[in-house]
């Protein structure tokens, strides 16, 4: 699933629940606290736009602090 910009409603128009699923649930599903799944995970870029939970361990954070 990807982010779908958001759309632009007009008056007087019906909003179904596919419309509302694409551009409000699916958006919504796409943001960090919707990736991350326990306690310590931490939220890493994957592309342009794109996000991805990681567990990755502190020990080896810290080591690529230090050590780059």
């Amino acid at each position: 699933m990807a982010w779908t910009a958001p759309r632009t409603y007009t008056t007087d128009e019906v909003i179904d629940k596919t419309i509302l699923d694409t551009h409000v649930r699916d958006n919504l599903l796409e943001t960090a606290p919707a990736k991350v799944a326990a306690s310590g995970d931490l939220v890493e870029a994957t592309a342009a736009n794109a996000i991805a939970a990681t567990q990755t361990p502190m020990a080896t954070m810290v080591q690529a602090i230090i050590y780059g």
